[in-house]
């Protein structure tokens, strides 16, 4: 098995792929160019944004290169460049086009093996979607920080909001901004699906789009602004400690870390009590 796996590695290597294959003593493994997977996967939208009922394995593919995406996402390969740029391809394939050429008469919005696939896919559109507005709050929460840092640093006596901090804000509201002449009316197309995951979906990115300012000014609140070195160190050590326990809690191994769990428990204790003094 194992000289089977390092003959397809050997000779995968002649030619240029997606996926780089080496073999160990343990098995295969696969390190993916995640740049080039990127441009496969944004090429591939570009060309395929239409889901017509008519073409159900093909709908099945995109739905397959959607998922793909939204993990690829989620991890953070894609960069803040690249968002705007994928934005308008989500948006394509969350359009219902009206297939002529299907030989069914089929409603587009009711579950069918037809349409199965093309809901699966414009779900995981909205998953993607969800992501990115997630990301576009952190994005906007810090630009208004770095505002609010700014005018503390002038030391100024003039007003704190004046035009050019209006301009500012205009700006942080144009982060990964939704068209809603084209967006707002997609969503209200979703949620007509036969779908309650689809529409709920759907339904939720539409209260988002419209209470972007609510939002930004309710995650504002729970910010903690650290205002000393002192502070800074403290919570550069928590999150040590605390990325150390949820990497320990999940691993095979986390018997053989008790010694270490437990001194990482005491320190975030010895904070704690040097807090409360």
């Amino acid at each position: 098995m194992h000289q089977e796996l390092a003959q397809s590695s050997s000779s995968s290597t002649t030619s240029r792929s997606l996926l780089d294959r080496k073999t160990m003593s343990i098995g295969a493994i696969i390190v993916v160019d995640v740049q080039s997977l990127k441009i496969f996967i944004m090429d591939y939208l570009q060309r395929n944004s239409l889901l017509l009922t008519s073409n159900t394995d093909a709908n099945q593919l995109t739905c397959s290169i959607l998922i793909l995406a939204k993990h690829l996402l989620s991890l953070g390969y894609f960069e803040k460049e690249e968002i705007p740029a994928l934005i308008p391809l989500l948006m394509k394939i969350m359009n219902t086009v009206k297939d002529e050429h299907h030989p069914i008469i089929i409603d587009p919005y009711k579950s069918s093996e037809f349409i199965e696939a093309i809901m699966a896919a414009k779900l995981n559109v909205c998953y993607m979607l969800d992501m990115i507005c997630d990301y576009r709050l952190d994005r906007r929460i810090t630009e208004t920080l770095e505002l609010f840092k700014g005018k503390m640093e002038e030391k100024s006596t003039l007003p704190v909001i004046e035009s050019k901090e209006n301009d500012k804000i205009g700006r942080i509201f144009r982060l990964f901004e939704f068209q809603t002449r084209d967006y707002v009316p997609l969503l209200l197309d979703l949620i007509r699906y036969d779908n309650e995951e689809l529409s709920t979906s759907a339904a939720n990115l539409l209260v988002r789009h419209h209470s972007q300012q609510q939002e930004l000014l309710k995650a504002l609140q729970n910010v903690q602004i650290l205002v000393n070195e002192k502070l800074v160190h403290t919570f550069q050590s928590v999150r040590k400690h605390l990325t150390f326990l949820r990497r320990a809690i999940t691993s095979s191994s986390i018997y053989k870390q008790t010694g270490a769990i437990t001194d990482s428990l005491n320190q975030l204790t010895a904070l704690c009590i040097t807090k409360s003094k």
